[in-house]
């Protein structure tokens, strides 16, 4: 498999950007120098960036507008939701679990931790809190790969270690 550039990962999404926006007005292809032009780099590094992930376009035709951003989001992770944990049911932790954008972002809060007993075993918008002392278990069932901290800063450390540790 090919290393891939830091760079030309994060040029990745600034192509995406702009291939929404072309979709937006109705453009349906687009060709590699006009894409370069937008997002300032040449259309050889345009090229070079795409073809770490196939190909994509067809010579003296350009690339399909809907086609190119349908595999950017297959190569970002944008096409599937994300499953995450939360520890701290706190004022930010029950704000963010009750955020309706989660779902429109693909992001789905599968698991929520508290340690505070009061909070253990309610239910914000549909996840229930969980108790600290079960969080290995269930984030090895539910195979979580991505945890979000709403923690006090003197404890956030410890919970960081706990979640590498789990995976």
């Amino acid at each position: 498999m090919k290393k891939i550039p830091p760079d030309a990962i994060k040029r990745i999404s600034m192509y995406l950007h702009n291939l929404k926006r072309l979709q937006t007005r109705g453009i349906k292809l687009i060709s590699s120098s006009a894409l370069a032009d937008m997002v300032n780099v040449t259309s050889d590094q345009l090229r070079k960036d795409l073809s770490y992930f196939g190909g994509f376009g067809k010579r003296g035709v350009g690339y399909d507008v809907v086609f190119l951003i349908e595999r950017l989001e297959e190569i970002i992770g944008l096409n599937s939701a994300w499953e995450i944990v939360l520890v701290g049911a706190g004022r930010l932790g029950s704000a963010l679990m009750s955020y309706p954008g989660f779902s429109q972002d693909l992001i789905k809060i599968a698991a929520a931790f508290d340690k505070d007993k009061s909070k253990v075993g309610t239910v914000i918008n549909g996840v229930k809190v969980e108790d600290m002392q079960n969080f290995k278990q269930i984030v090895t069932e539910k195979n979580i790969k991505i945890g979000m901290l709403c923690v006090h800063v003197d404890v956030a450390q410890e919970i960081a270690n706990l979640m590498i540790e789990s995976g």
